[in-house]
């Protein structure tokens, strides 16, 4: 028969970091539902300065905005459906060839799942909640980073535009307009992301923090390379949003050159 113990420090360590990775989805999804309204303002804004002429875009070569930003997300996409994903399917491995063991994805559930039927259950529901969590996580994070892209892009534009052109006085004000426009956007982004970033910081060091020293002192294999993929998403999950903010910190600053 398995159960999970309390006192192991194994099990508390893989529970603790999954409750607080769910958690953490759960309250971006909280926060996003709670400020649609404002997001949907924000997008509507973003959607008037976009360039529909593709002679435009051509110019302004905003296909490459695309292209950079699908290759980041598509690896961070694919990356944490491995990592998420090979766990799952060992678990499946493993119960053909051995029959039932504990989850490598530590959950509680009601029951002891020592059975062949309970344990093929309780896989079940670990790549279920898997799935979701794995798309709920990546869709939030993915609309975060497109948002930052288009910002970033609408002050390339500008600069690109302040560059070409001599700028007399009717000029200069729509040029005023558009970056006042565009400084509107940050502060309601700030507004909508910043309690999530905050938090997201917050979670990803405590992650960091957990699986770096159970790596260190882990003997088992299986462990080993479960804590090896938590402390990588973490590090990801940590780096890309201070990338794509640089991005437009670097962008809004080139205006001053221009």
């Amino acid at each position: 028969n398995i159960y999970l113990h309390i006192g192991d420090e194994e099990v508390v360590n893989h529970s603790i970091s999954n409750i607080s990775t769910i958690s953490f989805i759960f309250f971006k999804l909280q926060q996003i539902i709670k400020k649609k309204a404002k997001i949907y303002e924000t997008l509507k804004e973003l959607k008037e300065l976009f360039l529909t002429s593709k002679e435009d875009q051509a110019r302004f070569n905003i296909p490459n905005y695309k292209i950079q930003l699908f290759k980041l997300i598509k690896f961070y996409g694919i990356y944490y459906s491995f990592a998420v994903g090979s766990l799952v399917i060992y678990s499946i491995i493993h119960f053909i060839l051995n029959g039932p063991k504990e989850l490598p994805i530590v959950i509680w559930l009601p029951l002891n799942y020592g059975t062949n039927l309970r344990y093929f259950v309780a896989v079940l529901w670990v790549s279920l909640c898997s799935v979701n969590g794995v798309v709920a996580r990546c869709a939030v994070d993915w609309f975060l980073f497109a948002i930052l892209t288009n910002v970033s892009m609408e002050f390339d534009i500008l600069r690109m535009k302040m560059q070409e052109v001599y700028v007399n006085a009717e000029g200069a004000r729509n040029f005023i307009i558009h970056h006042n426009k565009l400084i509107g956007i940050c502060n309601k982004m700030e507004e909508i992301f910043s309690t999530m970033l905050f938090f997201c910081f917050i979670q990803s060091s405590f992650l960091i923090s957990m699986a770096a020293f159970s790596l260190a002192t882990t003997e088992s294999i299986v462990d080993g390379a479960i804590l090896a993929a938590r402390l990588s998403l973490s590090l990801i999950q940590s780096y890309l949003p201070f990338r794509y903010g640089q991005k437009l910190i670097d962008s809004s600053s080139e205006i001053a050159a221009a």
